[in-house]
């Protein structure tokens, strides 16, 4: 009787996540649901969140801040139904937002995290572009990388 040989099958490989940090994001947004006022000077916008749901909650966020409304549950998904985006972000997860948040919440530094995540994210994109421009071999390398200097100093 031949012994069987096991077969070497090797994985898929798995595209790279992006950079992002998940738990900063929903630190931001509980902690301007547990306290408005946390929402004061942030220099953040939604395209900063790398979750698609985080940044439809926090434009929701923007937009009831804009019209001086206060911001809790019942005021955020009221918002986001009426933009016909809670389905989308769901109801669970804005319960979700507060679970597990830290008694002192520092969100300057939540900010910041996620803005660093936020430019590496296109960082990559634009060396993305790039690369596929190159490998392309329809434009002169220096419109390339004057292009590409130029999307890297507006980060």
């Amino acid at each position: 009787m031949k012994k069987s040989v096991p077969v070497f099958t090797p994985e898929p490989e798995k595209e790279p996540e992006l950079p992002a940090h998940l738990m900063a994001e929903k630190f931001i947004l509980g902690a301007i649901l547990i306290d408005n006022a946390a929402m004061e000077g942030l220099e953040l916008l939604p395209e900063h969140f790398s979750l698609e749901s985080n940044q439809r909650i926090y434009q929701a966020m923007l937009t009831l801040a804009d019209f001086n409304s206060g911001i809790d549950r019942a005021t955020l998904s009221h918002e986001l139904a009426r933009t016909k985006q809670l389905v989308d972000v769901g109801v669970p997860y804005l319960t979700d937002l507060t679970l597990g948040m830290p008694s002192r919440p520092h969100v300057k530094d939540y900010v910041r995290i996620v803005k660093e995540k936020y430019r590496l994210r296109q960082l990559i994109m634009a060396c993305q572009k790039a690369s596929d421009r190159a490998w392309d071999q329809s434009e002169d390398a220096a419109d390339i990388i004057f292009t590409l200097e130029k999307e890297i100093g507006s980060l």
